[in-house]
């Protein structure tokens, strides 16, 4: 890459040689789910081809940081009288990751690109735990019945909404650090 000094070049998608990337573990992503999103990210650039072993480059990638925010709230109303409370409830997160990006040339072990951070977010509603008005209804019958069984994905628990946040997350993530690798051309 020229702007670090070293001539290699990424090749263009008309080329019948696209550069071979291999992504060591990548810690903290227990799951795979960042080594997946950057697999096919770099199938989809044109300009890269991910291997498991021997590729001309490798992508070292480490996580900085995976937190979540507060950033939603509403106030808890009384169950019978519909009545607002003092207390507010949680009821939407951000999800940060944070990841440090180096690439370096395979045969040389020259660094091609020399560790720059990317970062990305999702944003994910949830339902609060202690609030029974959010996880029941009364149904005909008189029985109480789990309203999360019935949302179709549209109302989770905290936990599965951070779950669910996780693939938009990792694949804007290694998006990033795709079009990251191709602007230090």
């Amino acid at each position: 890459m020229g702007s670090c000094g070293y001539q290699y070049r990424f090749h263009s998608v008309d080329s019948s040689e696209v550069a071979t990337v291999e992504i060591p573990y990548i810690q903290g992503d227990s799951n795979a789910l960042l080594h997946n999103a950057l697999a096919y990210e770099l199938s989809c650039s044109g300009h890269f081809r991910p291997v498991l072993s021997g590729g001309d480059l490798l992508l070292k990638v480490s996580l900085l940081e995976d937190s979540q925010d507060r950033i939603g709230f509403r106030y808890d109303r009384d169950n019978p009288s519909g009545t607002r409370n003092k207390n507010l409830l949680a009821v939407e997160d951000r999800r940060v990751i944070r990841a440090k990006v180096s690439c370096i040339q395979a045969s040389s072990g020259a660094v091609l690109v020399d560790g720059y951070e990317v970062s990305s977010f999702a944003d994910y509603d949830y339902t609060d735990p202690g609030s029974p008005q959010d996880l029941l209804f009364t149904a005909p019958s008189g029985g109480s019945e789990s309203i999360i069984q019935f949302s179709l994905g549209q109302l989770d628990s905290y936990e599965g909404g951070h779950d669910a946040a996780s693939s938009p997350v990792f694949k804007q993530l290694a998006q990033k650090i795709i079009e990251g690798l191709l602007s230090k051309e």
